[in-house]
């Protein structure tokens, strides 16, 4: 596995620790709060982050999302198709991906999930962040899915640049990181064109537990 890293632009002030984290983690508390409570549609809309070029906008998945089965089956879908590029793969099911939603997203506070909608409001795939409460300052890009493959060409590597812009201006981390699969050259290419360079690879061990299999970052004191 590659890791891939922003780093802040030149010229901003460097973040670090003391006040500066304290800040910063305020940031993603009260922000990642306010955009996963909204409960009305009207509320969703004034939240959403506009792409211009597209014309669609990025979504917020958030408490009005927890009870709309038709998007929980779409979710399921999509990890089902994309499953090669999750690090841990599992039976998914509708009921599975209901309880994730509230036990691995919504309740989480420094993880936050957008739907990438299109013109018409149609999903188009979704990405987000995570792992965002430390002391080091970073953000993990985390979710990056094109479920819709062939519709609305450009709109994820916008969604990925409006997102990027968001995280900096709002956030304020010293440096945003992801993590691919060596072998996915197609979405290594795509981070690339967004910013983002190759920083470290972590070797992985293949770990099985019933029906669950994850690829983790080896121990060194395993070795």
């Amino acid at each position: 596995m590659t890791v891939c890293k922003r780093e802040r632009e030149p010229g901003v002030v460097e973040v670090g620790l003391g006040r500066e984290v304290v800040v910063y983690r305020k940031a993603i508390e009260e922000n990642f709060r306010f955009l996963k409570q909204c409960t009305r549609l009207d509320q969703l809309l004034v939240t959403s982050l506009a792409l211009p070029l597209c014309g669609g906008y990025l979504a917020p998945v958030c408490e009005l999302h927890i009870g709309d089965s038709a998007l929980i089956s779409l979710f399921s879908r999509w990890r089902l198709e994309n499953s090669f590029a999750y690090p841990s793969q599992f039976t998914v099911t509708d009921e599975g991906t209901a309880s994730w939603l509230r036990s691995k997203l919504l309740d989480v506070p420094d993880r936050l999930l957008f739907l990438v909608l299109d013109h018409l409001g149609k999903p188009i795939g979704h990405l987000g962040l995570a792992n965002c409460l430390n002391d080091d300052c970073e953000v993990e890009i985390d979710n990056v899915v094109r479920g819709e493959k062939q519709a609305s060409p450009g709109i994820m590597s916008e969604a990925m640049q409006v997102l990027l812009n968001w995280t900096e201006e709002i956030i304020g981390p010293k440096s945003i990181f992801l993590r691919v699969f060596d072998d996915n050259n197609r979405a290594i290419r795509f981070y690339r064109r967004v910013g983002f360079q190759e920083d470290q690879k972590l070797p992985l061990r293949k770990h099985v537990e019933g029906e669950c299999v994850s690829y983790r970052p080896i121990d060194r004191s395993e070795e």
